[in-house]
């Protein structure tokens, strides 16, 4: 849960063993859109080249927000995100180790999936 006030933003990409493992990131705080919106709220996006990013947003409302990565096609990125009302680490801990290739994440069903962030304060 998220209250207003300040809310730092971390995104930081681990290297890969290919070369191209630290390509471009993206991060977009999304708030998650009422029936009267006609467009998608986009409360913050870190566009700027790179694979890492640490952002700040200031006066962040109540409500319900999604945190988006956007991880541009080629080879798997490893990442993790830190998102905190104060510091969050600097510099991140270390990656954990890589699990074997056998092993596979599956989606949640488009049922299950909830707002990652949830803002708490009056509605």
């Amino acid at each position: 849960m998220l209250s207003g006030g300040l809310h730092r933003f971390r995104l930081h990409a681990f290297t890969g063993v290919h070369p191209d493992s630290l390509k471009d990131l993206d991060l977009y705080v999304v708030r998650v859109p009422s029936p009267a919106d006609t467009q998608v709220p986009v409360v913050m996006a870190d566009t700027a080249p790179g694979s890492d990013v640490n952002r700040i947003v200031n006066g962040l409302a109540a409500g319900d927000y999604y945190l988006v990565v956007l991880d541009y096609a080629g080879t798997t990125t490893h990442y993790e995100i830190c998102v905190s009302a104060g510091a969050c680490p600097t510099p991140f801990p270390a990656p954990p180790a890589v699990a074997s290739p056998s092993l596979r994440r599956a989606s949640a069903p488009a049922a299950a999936r909830q707002p990652l962030i949830r803002s708490n304060g009056p509605r």
